[in-house]
Formats: C-alpha cells, sequence, structure tokens
C-alpha cells in the first residue's frame, strides 16, 4: 500500500521566463484599454498594469532573496515607462492621472530599487492644469496620492490644507462660481463612471465654499431642481458649513431640498444636521426641522437625527431628550442601537432626564422592535432592572407573547440568545417571586413552544446560575407534580450548566421519580432538558481526540494513554461515582 503524503503548503517561486511572453501580452493589452475615451475601460487598464507591479512576497515562512527580487526590477522599468505616454497626455482625462498615481505610488514612496526613480519621473511628468489638480483634490481628500505619509499629524494637516487653499484659490481666481460648479460636476461624474464612488470630495469642498459661499448656493439650487444631480454627494458638506456661516440661508435651501421628497437628498440634509453637526450652537429653525426628520421612514434618517440628538444633550438636554423621544424605532433594531447608545455609561444623556410621558413613548416601541440583543439596548435594560425589574421582565414576557400572536413575524427575535450585558434583578427583595412568575407563566401555556423556550432563557438571565434559591423555585414545581409545571422545569433545564447532572444529582432523582409517576411524557422531558444541559456549550479540543466537555460528562470515554487526560478522568470518575450513591 502507497504511504499517504501528508498535505501541506508548498512555497513556489514564479518562473519568470515561463511567464513573461503571457504579462508581456497582458500588459500591451492593458495599455491599449488605457489610452480608449472610456474612463471606466482606461482606468481598468491602468489598474491591471499596476497589479503587475508587486515584488514576490515570502509566505508561510519563505524568504525571498534580493536576488530574486532584482529580476523583476528592469521588467517593472520596463513597464512603467509604457505609462509615460499616457501620463503626459493632456488630453486623456484627468480621472486616469488619479489612476497613474494609484498605481505608481508604492514604487515612489517606499520602493528601494531603480523603480522609484522612474515612477517619479512619470508622476512629475502628470498635467498639472486645474482641471487635472480639481479631479486630484476631489479625489484624494486626505492627500495620500499627493503627499509621502508622515507621522506629525499636524504638519500633514497643514501641508493639505495649504494644497486645497492654493487649487481653490487658483479656481475662483480665474473662473465664475457657476462654471466652477460645472467644473465639479463633470468631475464628479467621470470619477463614479471610472472608479464607481466619488472618493472624499468632502474635505476639499468645505475649504473652497468657504472661500466661495456663493458655490454652495449654486450646488443647493441646482439640487433643489434636480433631486438625481450627482452634486447630492457633496450636499451634507455644503449645508454644515451653511449651518455655521448662513444658518438661516441653510435651513431655507434644506426645506427647499426636502419639498422634493427624494430619499437620497433626504439622507444628505439629515446628515448634515446630524453626523456633521458637531457641537456648534443650535440656530433658528433646526429643532423644528429635526421634528419632522423623526418620524421619517428611513432608517439612516433617523439616526441621524438620534445623532443630531447627542450632540445637544450637553447644552439643551430637554431638545435632545424631545426630539430622541419622537424617533420611531419599533420597526428597526439598528435605529433601536443607535438611540439607546445614547443612555449608556458613556453616553449622552441620562434616562431620568426625559419626562415620564416622553419615556412611555421610548419604553412602549420595545414591545414591537424586531431585536433588542445588542449590546447597547442590553445594557439599558440591565440598568433599568436595578431600579425597575418588574418593566423589564413584563417587557420580556410581552415580547415572547407578541411572538405567540404574531408566530410569522418576519425577523423578530422576541428574546436575546446572547446578552452583552447582564440584568440585575438577582439583587432584588422579590428575585425568587419574580423566578416563580416565569415559571408559573411557562407553565400556564405548556403547548407554547414560544413560551417554553425563550421563557427558559429568560428564567436562564434572570436566574443569574442555578444555586440554592433557584433549585428551590424549581422544587417547588417538581412536588406540584402538574403537567404544565413539569414541562417548564424541562424547558428551564435545558439551560442550565453542563455539569449540572452533577453538582445537583438530588435535585436530578428528585425530579425523575415524580416525572415516573406522571408518565412517560413527563419523564421524556425532563431527560430531554437534562440532556441538553449536558451537551450545551461550545467544544474545543486537539485534533483526533473526543472533546474534554464531553469526556467530563460521561458522553465520550477518554483515552488514558493521553497523559494530558488523566487528571480529567480522574476528575470525572470521582464525581460520577459521588453522584450515583
Amino acid at each position: 500500500m502507497q504511504k499517504e503524503t501528508p498535505s501541506r503548503f508548498d512555497r513556489i517561486l514564479i518562473n519568470l521566463p515561463a511567464v513573461r511572453s503571457l504579462r508581456d501580452r497582458v500588459n500591451a493589452l492593458a495599455i491599449r484599454e488605457a489610452k480608449l475615451p472610456d474612463v471606466k475601460r482606461a482606468v481598468r487598464g491602468i489598474k491591471v498594469i499596476g497589479q503587475g507591479l508587486g515584488y514576490p512576497a515570502g509566505l508561510f515562512g519563505r524568504e525571498v532573496s534580493d536576488k530574486e527580487r532584482a529580476v523583476w526590477t528592469p521588467i517593472f522599468i520596463e513597464t512603467i515607462n509604457q505609462l509615460a505616454d499616457i501620463a503626459s497626455d493632456t488630453k486623456l482625462d484627468p480621472v486616469l492621472d488619479i489612476a497613474i498615481r494609484q498605481a505608481l505610488q508604492w514604487h515612489k514612496h517606499y520602493s528601494k530599487t531603480g523603480t522609484k526613480e522612474v515612477a517619479t519621473t512619470v508622476i512629475n511628468a502628470l498635467p498639472t492644469t486645474i482641471e487635472h489638480q480639481l479631479a486630484l483634490v476631489l479625489h484624494d481628500g486626505w492627500g495620500q496620492l499627493m503627499f509621502e505619509y508622515i507621522r506629525d499629524y499636524q504638519a500633514a494637516e497643514k501641508r493639505r490644507q495649504e494644497w486645497y487653499e492654493k487649487v481653490a484659490t487658483e479656481l475662483i481666481k480665474e473662473r465664475r462660481s457657476e462654471e466652477i460648479v460645472d467644473m465639479i460636476e463633470s468631475q464628479l461624474k467621470a470619477h463614479l463612471r471610472a472608479f464607481g464612488d466619488f472618493a472624499t470630495p468632502s474635505p476639499f469642498m468645505w475649504t473652497l465654499t468657504k472661500l466661495a459661499p456663493e458655490i454652495g448656493h449654486i450646488v443647493c439650487k441646482r439640487i433643489a431642481n434636480d433631486p438625481a444631480s450627482i452634486l447630492n454627494c457633496i450636499l451634507p458638506v455644503i449645508l454644515t458649513l451653511m449651518t455655521e456661516a448662513e444658518p438661516q440661508t441653510a435651513i431655507e435651501a434644506s426645506r427647499s431640498i426636502l419639498k422634493a421628497e427624494d430619499i437620497a437628498t433626504t439622507r444628505a440634509v439629515a446628515q448634515a444636521y446630524g453626523w456633521n453637526r458637531g457641537m456648534r450652537p443650535l440656530i433658528e429653525g433646526e429643532v423644528e426641522l429635526l421634528h419632522e426628520l423623526a418620524t421619517h421612514n428611513d432608517v439612516f434618517v433617523r439616526n441621524s437625527v438620534i445623532r443630531a440628538a447627542q450632540f445637544m444633550a450637553k447644552d439643551h438636554s430637554s431638545i435632545a431628550a424631545e426630539l430622541l423621544s419622537l424617533v420611531r424605532f419599533e420597526d428597526s433594531d439598528a435605529v433601536a442601537k443607535e438611540l439607546f447608545s445614547t443612555f449608556g455609561a458613556h453616553g449622552y444623556l441620562k434616562w431620568s432626564a426625559l419626562t415620564s410621558e416622553q419615556a412611555d413613548r421610548v419604553w412602549g416601541q420595545l414591545g414591537h422592535c424586531p431585536d433588542i440583543g445588542d449590546y447597547e439596548t442590553t445594557e439599558f435594560l440591565g440598568e433599568i432592572s436595578k431600579t425597575d425589574p418588574d418593566a423589564v421582565l413584563k417587557l420580556l414576557k410581552e415580547r415572547v407573547e407578541y411572538s405567540e400572536a404574531h408566530p410569522k413575524a418576519e425577523n423578530y427575535r422576541a428574546v436575546s440568545y446572547t446578552w452583552h450585558y447582564s440584568l440585575h434583578i438577582r439583587d432584588s427583595v422579590s428575585f425568587v417571586q419574580f423566578l416563580r412568575e416565569i415559571r408559573d407563566w411557562m407553565a400556564a401555556k405548556p403547548t407554547s413552544w414560544q413560551r417554553q423556550q425563550m421563557g427558559a432563557e429568560i428564567f436562564r438571565v434572570v436566574a443569574g446560575g442555578f444555586d440554592d434559591e433557584v433549585i428551590g423555585v424549581l422544587d417547588e414545581a417538581v412536588l406540584s407534580g402538574t403537567d404544565g409545571q413539569l414541562k417548564a422545569v424541562g424547558a428551564i433545564l435545558h439551560k442550565a450548566p453542563r455539569t449540572f447532572v452533577w453538582d445537583q444529582a438530588d435535585f436530578v432523582k428528585r425530579v425523575l421519580r415524580t416525572a415516573a409517576k406522571c408518565g412517560e411524557k413527563s419523564v421524556n422531558v425532563i431527560r430531554g432538558g437534562l440532556f441538553a444541559a449536558t451537551t450545551s456549550g461550545g467544544r474545543n479540543g486537539r485534533p483526533g481526540q473526543p472533546f474534554p466537555e464531553d469526556m467530563s460528562s460521561g458522553i465520550v470515554q477518554p483515552n488514558l494513554q493521553e497523559p494530558y487526560l488523566q487528571d480529567l478522568s480522574k476528575q470525572t470518575s470521582i464525581v460520577r461515582s459521588r453522584s450515583l450513591r
């Protein structure tokens, strides 16, 4: 029999002579594409060239020698030089300059071979007309293509801002505002066609509009007349600047734009007053505008209103509280997550800042919210449980009952199966009574799988463990001997720790004996719960060996020839022998 060879990852260096011919053909095709008038195809051609300019990299521990890299250097230099004709052609669209900079950026800034000099030469040959400069600043919002990286953030920011101001000043000096907006619109269209996005035009537009406010007015008018305008991508930064420099003009422009009821422009307006707002003072008409946006159907718009309220909370807590209470989240757990982050330990507003009417409006939506299992919402419920545990329990039960009444509700999860933040009901003087209420509520409807499964999860989270107090509540149900109570106990046992059958052996005996008196069906219910508890939890271990969790519960017998398992086996045997006495 042939011996099986173990599988492995082989490290193979590319055979340059074998692939050189194919590589040259691909590059020739890419160069032809790069000279086409269609910017999408042209940029793709340049990207292909750039992707072929990477030196071999060592994988799986293999070191690539300088000699191996040196073989590729003359080939890369030849390829880079082929871009020189394209780089110096002023007739080609400026977006090609961006693609060339991206393709050669690493070689210009970081290469230690001859490719650095030739890449720098090609990039320096790129046209410097105002059209090309505009295309670059609209794309390269943080100066990553224009400048070499430096660690000093303030120096980098100063350098970038000076560049923006230079380009903006030249634009304003040579052209009218309408013509500048035309140029921006044209470049954004070309960029979208070439790259599929708008890159980062906002930082430059802030500088430009600050120097020439009329440009902002023109952009807003064009969007109001044509909501589908590509200028919509720069509207948030335009309106944000206007709210600081010309607040009433900003409100008027915003309302004019919102009249179109276009979702893209509405999101842009909401972003300007929400995510982009910062800590600036309130302006006249802003609160009324946010009140209208708070009830919008779109999730992004509502989250923007929440963000605005968070920024206002420090200086205008009552206004922030009213705004939050108006936001609808019963159809979106994403909105709920953002809203309840406001009241967290690192939030912006205290829950107590809300009036009783406002708090009722917010709390009343929790029953129908699709999911309350995110960290922010569970943290909020955990904090509320410290002072009002009854309200939290009532909410959780109502969510389960809603699930019973609407079994076909899509994306509705009544109770989370992962609680990022614990409830604090155990600290209540009524802790045991709360456990009894959950148990009896489950027993009252034994045919409801929602109540049995989710009720058991509520019991687990509230109990926080299966100590003597909790066992006492389960014992009461066992002693009652009713089918409903036994089924509730069986469901709760699904959530017990993996070692429960050994740690609570006396209880296990009692519950099995009682179940036996009630018939085989009751025995199966209890037995199913105990088995589920024993096999619960994740598994991890050494490949080819049984999981330690299974061996400790007696499901799999360990291989005692493995030394690291011998102690675990001894401990398991002791626990098992004691539990069976």
